[in-house]
């Protein structure tokens, strides 16, 4: 995968997280959920940032590293920080349904 590629997944999946995490908000309009999506999004959009920094400066790097296992480490951290974002948004959409 080329870096440019890299960098565009990132900012597209970022834009999806963004996307789903206002629109759960939107739809729950509860004071509670808001709060919490508002704190997952800010945490969010600062993951994006790093992400596309880090991609932008491999020497960045650990000493010994290779380029190629610097950007799959990357792309590692990158599918991790997504899986557990949408398992917190499901736990809310499970956590909402229930309660009524």
């Amino acid at each position: 995968m080329k870096v440019r590629e890299l960098k565009k997944d990132v900012k597209v999946l970022f834009s999806h997280v963004i996307g789903d995490g206002l629109l759960l908000a939107d739809i729950k309009n509860d004071e509670k959920v808001t709060a919490e999506m508002d704190k997952m999004l800010l945490d969010a959009i600062g993951k994006r940032d790093n992400f596309i920094t880090r991609i932008n400066h491999p020497e960045l790097r650990e000493k010994g590293e290779s380029i190629k296992q610097y950007y799959n480490k990357i792309r590692k951290e990158v599918t991790d920080y997504f899986n557990n974002f949408y398992e917190m948004l499901a736990k809310y959409i499970e956590e909402t349904t229930e309660a009524k």
